[in-house]
């Protein structure tokens, strides 16, 4: 599920467990009044105040792809209790940055 609002950010949930998926995503520059996801569920669309759409990748990187995708975020290395929370089920830790 994504919720938008005042705050000019996108937030994404897991129905299930009711809580939020990482970060918010942001760019607007407006409040983000609307939210709306492909039929596919692989893109989502976003409008803000701010007069622009954005269109969100929504589809998750390859495991490989991971490790370089947490060390370009956190620009560091994540600790094993950040992996834990914010790396899918089943991907070993791995140190993300050189």
């Amino acid at each position: 599920m994504a919720t938008v609002g005042y705050d000019k950010t996108v937030r994404l949930f897991d129905t299930r467990t009711r809580q939020q998926i990482g970060a918010p995503l942001t760019g607007h520059t407006g409040y983000v009044r609307s939210v709306a996801f492909s039929p596919d569920g692989k893109t989502l669309a976003t409008g803000g105040e701010d007069k622009t759409a954005r269109l969100w990748d929504m589809t998750m990187p390859k495991d490989e792809d991971l490790v370089g995708l947490a060390c370009g975020v956190a620009k560091r290395s994540l600790t094993h209790k950040e992996w834990a929370q914010y790396a899918p089920a089943g991907i070993k830790f791995q140190k993300a940055c050189p």
